[in-house]
């Protein structure tokens, strides 16, 4: 067996295979960002993306990354999905809803309104 596939599960080199939490999400994508290293950027996006029992970060803080990081399929995503009456309800009563774009903020806005329409 070689050396290089010892160090690999699945897939991935053993130092891609961050501990993936909550509480690591921004300083993985500061790194990411900083060295322009894209593999580790598209696993946070995926994870962000998974079920919200995995991490508990709200559809705005989400968001926020998303624009904060630049990372546009993260931000079309959940732009693009139909969200519950709730979830809209939660988006807008949020605090950090204020610190969204003014982009991002008219596109909430627009599918809530077409949502209780």
């Amino acid at each position: 067996m070689q050396l290089s596939s010892v160090h690999r599960i699945n897939g991935f080199p053993w130092y891609l295979r961050f501990h993936q939490r909550d509480d690591n999400v921004h300083r993985v994508l500061q790194l990411a960002d900083r060295f322009e290293l894209k593999i580790v950027e598209d696993r946070v996006v995926s994870y962000l993306l998974s079920s919200p029992v995995i991490t508990s970060f709200t559809i705005v803080q989400i968001l926020l990354l998303s624009e904060q990081y630049n990372l546009p399929f993260l931000k079309d995503q959940l732009l693009s999905k139909d969200y519950t009456n709730e979830e809209h309800k939660a988006i807008c009563m949020s605090d950090e809803m204020t610190q969204l774009s003014a982009e991002t903020l008219g596109i909430l806005y627009k599918k809530a309104g077409k949502q209780l329409a």
